[in-house]
């Protein structure tokens, strides 16, 4: 499936802005606070869409967005991303395949939506993650791209996992990986993308665009970005304060001077993420140059280290 190219259009990466109730009970509000300003792509929950019926005002066809919803394993499994700092507690609500295909099926699909496969369920083998997804995507109608999330640690051997994939393409447009999993370091991760699309090559395969969930980071996007990831996501913009391609604590905005006089913490919580944004987006706009003309003079030195990474990692 070549859609997926389409809809993901330049050579710049696809940065999704994410929004969850998991460690954000203001989720609603701040919904409505930060959507509006977002113009390229953002993400949202099917657990949340489920539970929050609030949730539905957002929910048009005549959004031209990225929409990408995600499958609820986040809201519901003890597991975080690499951003959090302090674990926040999973729902106890109850998340099966039937309740994502149900939610799924409130989603009026506008063809630029991407929906991630199910995956509220324990380790299982790659081949199972597979047919789960597919066996949920084939009770969804719809107009909408096929993003399966695959769980896998960083030492799978990549060969059996491309050739687990590789006969499985026709049925989906990316695959996703978390960055938790597959990049315990920046330097593993992006010898484990860099492994993938290898292998993809030896098979004369054109691998698909690869989504690098839970990775919102500006210097890791940088990275992984030259490294070859299409798609980011991640909750990292509604946490911290980006500076100069640098993640910050939220209060060292004080420091430098962003935000003057006093406000309500909502006010400057609010600010911040506004300005994340900004931030974000000149980033993108400067790989976006970088990757569609080879510009030699921008990332310089991000280029010599991962060059160095992976020639190490051969």
């Amino acid at each position: 499936m070549t859609e997926s190219l389409t809809v993901l259009g330049s050579a710049a990466p696809l940065i999704a802005y994410s929004f969850s109730s998991r460690g954000f009970p203001d989720l609603v509000q701040k919904v409505g606070q930060l959507l509006p300003s977002i113009s390229s792509a953002f993400l949202l929950s099917l657990f949340d869409v489920w539970y929050l019926n609030e949730l539905s005002d957002f929910l048009t066809t005549s959004d031209t967005r990225i929409r990408i919803w995600d499958s609820g394993g986040y809201e519901t499994k003890f597991s975080d991303d690499m951003s959090s700092v302090i674990s926040a507690v999973p729902s106890a609500n109850p998340w099966e395949l039937q309740n994502y295909i149900e939610a799924a099926r409130r989603i009026p699909w506008n063809g630029r939506d991407i929906l991630v496969s199910f995956d509220n369920t324990p380790m299982l083998s790659v081949e199972q993650q597979i047919g789960i997804s597919i066996e949920g995507y084939d009770r969804i109608e719809g107009n909408y791209l096929r993003d399966m999330l695959l769980h896998v640690p960083v030492d799978y051997d990549i060969a059996k996992l491309v050739s687990e994939i590789a006969p499985h393409l026709s049925k989906i447009d990316i695959i996703g990986f978390t960055e938790k999993e597959i990049a315990p370091t920046w330097t593993r991760g992006v010898q484990f993308i860099h492994a993938v699309r290898q292998a993809f090559a030896e098979l004369d395969l054109v691998a698909p665009p690869i989504h690098l969930f839970g990775c919102l980071d500006p210097k890791s996007v940088t990275y992984f970005a030259l490294a070859g990831v299409s798609v980011f996501d991640g909750l990292s913009w509604l946490r911290y304060f980006f500076h100069n391609r640098t993640t910050l604590y939220r209060r060292e905005f004080e420091f430098l001077g962003k935000f003057q006089g006093i406000r309500p913490t909502q006010d400057i919580d609010t600010a911040i993420s506004l300005h994340n944004l900004n931030e974000m987006q000149e980033l993108r706009a400067d790989l976006n140059f970088q990757l569609a003309l080879d510009d030699e003079t921008m990332f310089i030195s991000e280029k010599h280290m991962l060059q160095t990474v992976l020639t190490q990692g051969r």
